[in-house]
């Protein structure tokens, strides 16, 4: 037999094979599970089934399916799961998929909780709400209304759901936010002109005013603090709370401006701020100081921001049409499309 004494390019040869097969060992796209043996239907040894698994990027209701979508893969190579559709004969919902359950609103504003997946949705209370808004962690939510009820905040998600009504001063609410430890950010349409920005504290029965701003462009906590973010659509400018718990203490961001931003969220370790407007300019806020804002356009109509995970963020709805999101990381923030479900409509540019 012929054999290979030492000889460089023997040894290249064979550390690329080596260096080939720990490759395709360990890459993928997502996680490859291998299931169990299979028994083999001619009755000889067993069939072994490798099922790769894409991660979850994020949850996103279709307002015009009124389904709830689950988004798999990464950014930039991100699809709708046509399989995972779920929330029929809700208005709205939320998930949190970090803790695997969803909370929908009926057409009559009755709060329900399902586990995912595929959970059977059971309801919690009867509302009348319009909106929903859960922490990063997925611990808390909160339940508002556009005609002044009372919010109504709930811990303990999903297994031990705790709810509690909080007095708004019949003020209607058109957004929130929720922070880790329980606090609420409520955005209030007022009786004059601008709006006004109210806050919750943890265990408290009812809100206080602690901003007043033009008009409700986006607001978000950052993932771990008691620290708040709110954008002024009037004046493009972005305020940071501090202290939102306790005595809220509101400074401008520098550098932070974006004509009429639509929305705003924070990536979910704390590092990027990303806002957007409806003309497709979407604008990233380094919260750590070690880059300067950074903004880029999208091929799309921007009517959201909300963060997927890590520092995506999804920014049109998704599944019925071409959905739009933004990768905030790396040298500047990335636009990027996920496609529609087979057979829906395919709305704006493609990339």
């Amino acid at each position: 037999m012929r054999r290979c004494r030492f000889n460089p390019l023997c040894m290249k040869v064979a550390l690329c094979l080596v260096s080939a097969l720990a490759v395709l060992q360990i890459c993928g796209c997502g996680a490859a599970v291998t299931s169990p043996a299979a028994p083999s239907p001619t009755g000889g040894g067993s069939l072994q089934q490798n099922i790769v698994s894409a991660p979850v990027l994020g949850f996103a209701w279709d307002s015009k399916a009124l389904a709830l979508r689950e988004i798999d893969g990464v950014p930039g190579a991100a699809r709708v799961d046509a399989s995972a559709g779920s929330g029929a004969g809700f208005a709205t919902a939320v998930a949190a998929g970090s803790r695997a359950y969803a909370l929908l609103l009926d057409g009559k504003g009755a709060l329900y909780l399902a586990l995912l997946p595929g959970g059977m949705p059971r309801q919690l209370a009867p509302g009348p709400w319009s909106g929903l808004a859960i922490s990063a962690s997925g611990e808390y939510a909160v339940a508002y209304s556009a005609t002044g009820a009372a919010s109504e905040v709930i811990g303990g998600l999903p297994q031990q759901p705790v709810l509690r009504s909080a007095d708004v001063q019949g003020i209607g609410i058109t957004a929130a936010a929720v922070s880790d430890t329980g606090a609420v950010l409520l955005a209030a349409k007022t009786s004059g002109s601008g709006a006004a920005i109210l806050a919750i504290a943890p265990g408290a029965a009812s809100a206080n005013r602690v901003l007043s701003i033009g008009a409700a462009g986006g607001l978000a906590f950052v993932p771990g603090s008691d620290r708040a973010l709110v954008a002024d659509a009037t004046t493009g400018t972005v305020t940071q709370l501090d202290h939102v718990s306790g005595v809220p203490t509101p400074s401008l961001l520098s550098g932070g401006a974006l004509s009429k931003p639509v929305g705003l969220d924070v990536s979910a370790d704390g590092r990027w701020a990303m806002m957007a407007n409806a003309s497709g300019t979407i604008m990233r806020l380094d919260l750590s100081g070690q880059t300067p804002p950074s903004s880029t356009k999208c091929s799309c109509t921007p009517n959201t921001v909300a963060n997927l995970s890590g520092s995506a963020f999804r920014l049109t709805d998704v599944g019925s049409s071409t959905g739009w999101m933004v990768e905030a990381g790396g040298n500047s923030p990335r636009a990027l499309f996920i496609p529609a479900l087979p057979g829906q409509k395919i709305a704006g540019g493609g990339q």
